[in-house]
């Protein structure tokens, strides 16, 4: 399957989202496509090679009303696929926007209420069962089920850490992310349009670091 894509096909599809009536199949599809492969892809490599953190975080809000919604027209995969995602970016907004306080106490929300799961295979050696600790949610003969929290414990803890010592008043500007501001109005448009330029040519998203901007 081609997944090639033009700008005039990404932005009807973010028009038909935003501007179509709620209860249209149009914007029931656009829904779909949004939060689905390789459209996801490239909406949250734009937001972070951006630095959008602010507006990716007000999407994945406006995106999980949709879901909601839509809830009763998706099939279970679908809209656990759909909640996994969302939730993960809004987790990733919040640690780019550095609000460690927000961030623990919306991953412990998480953790507790949207027990999605990861499936592992069971190891063969005893040590091996014992390093997903609270993540593993149950077992049986063949798999371990591990809640999909688990790969991002690393942040989790990193943000612990961060926490740490900014409540024992040592220096923490050195651990923030660069904000948008940062970046001039022709940055940004560069960053957005080299991006697109890797939709446009099929290229893999990663190949966009390595493009040299023009100098006028």
């Amino acid at each position: 399957m081609d997944h090639r894509i033009n700008m005039h096909q990404m932005l009807m599809t973010q028009k038909s989202v935003i501007s179509s009536p709620i209860n249209s199949k149009q914007h029931f599809n656009g829904f779909k496509q949004m939060l689905s492969y390789p459209y996801w892809n490239y909406v949250t490599e734009i937001i972070n090679s951006t630095r959008s953190y602010e507006e990716g975080y007000g999407f994945a809000e406006r995106m999980s009303e949709l879901l909601n919604i839509y809830a009763s027209r998706l099939d279970a995969e679908e809209y656990k696929d759909f909640d996994k995602n969302l939730l993960t970016l809004k987790l990733s907004m919040l640690d780019k926007l550095d609000r460690w306080f927000a961030y623990l106490h919306f991953f412990e929300t998480i953790f507790y209420e949207k027990p999605y799961e990861l499936t592992y295979s069971i190891p063969t050696t005893g040590p091996e069962l014992e390093r997903f600790g609270r993540y593993l949610l149950r077992i049986d003969e063949y798999h371990q089920y591990i809640h999909f929290l688990y790969p991002l414990n690393y942040r989790y803890e990193v943000i612990q850490r961060k926490i740490q010592r900014l409540q024992q008043r040592k220096s923490v500007s050195h651990l923030m992310h660069h904000q948008q501001h940062l970046l001039t109005d022709e940055e940004i448009e560069w960053r957005y349009q080299r991006i697109m330029t890797c939709i446009q040519q099929g290229l893999p998203l990663w190949w966009s670091s390595f493009m040299k901007r023009e100098r006028n």
